[in-house]
């Protein structure tokens, strides 16, 4: 008797160093980061928390986005012609939602921290110097609106020049530093964007995976051109 007494105790007292019945450990919260680079200059150096992640960042492209565990992150962005930099302000991601961070303008110091040379500005007699013309955005990914729609995000960075976007209904004015949005869109269809009376034709395309998405402006070599981006869930 003293024998399975003393077995049934070793066996409890082995299930408890265990942990066995007691509520298993939740994973820590993850998040995964696309970041788009449309900035309207050649190339950027990009530091996420004060460490250079990417040295050569050519404007037009965004990063693979990896899980992480790290749920708020400041960037930095270096012009690596002039080493002009801006860093963000501290981003909290949402816990286990994918975003993505966006970045604009062109590095100028003639403009207000947080905006972007607006069309028809006129140049002070004694312009102030200010921090580079930098704005990021960051979006938390949403899931599709209902089965076949999707949202379009148009983001105008391109300082200086006024946009005008078209899905063949309506037809929104963009300023630049602005965000237009369109709701309820089909994954297929030719949108009509116009930048100094050109207009330019903006082909939405998606087949098998059906996403939200965004499309960004901005200038190269002074000219604008355009790139898309989706939502991952």
């Amino acid at each position: 008797m003293n024998v399975i007494f003393q077995l049934v105790v070793a066996a409890i007292l082995f299930l408890q160093a265990t942990g066995f019945g007691e509520n298993p450990i939740s994973p820590p919260p993850t998040t995964r980061v696309q970041i788009v680079n449309a900035t309207s200059i050649a190339n950027v150096e990009l530091s996420i928390n004060s460490s250079v992640r990417y040295p050569m960042f050519p404007q037009g492209l965004y990063t693979a986005d990896a899980p992480t565990e790290v749920m708020s992150t400041t960037y930095n962005v270096k012009d690596v012609v002039s080493s002009k930099s801006l860093e963000s302000t501290k981003m909290a991601f949402t816990p286990n939602v994918c975003h993505s961070v966006v970045i604009v303008g062109d590095f100028s110091t003639e403009v207000a921290p947080g905006e972007m040379l607006q069309p028809g500005a006129v140049p002070a007699a004694e312009p102030k110097r200010f921090p580079p013309s930098v704005l990021y955005f960051m979006f938390p990914h949403e899931k599709k609106v209902s089965d076949g729609l999707v949202r379009l995000r148009v983001i105008n960075g391109m300082p200086g020049k006024a946009l005008k976007f078209s899905d063949g209904k309506m037809i929104q004015d963009i300023l630049p530093g602005k965000i237009g949005v369109m709701d309820a869109q089909p994954p297929l269809l030719q949108y009509t964007a116009s930048v100094d009376d050109v207009e330019i034709s903006v082909l939405m395309r998606q087949e098998d995976l059906i996403r939200n998405a965004m499309v960004i402006f901005y200038l190269t070599n002074g000219a604008p051109t355009f790139m898309r981006a989706f939502e991952s869930n």
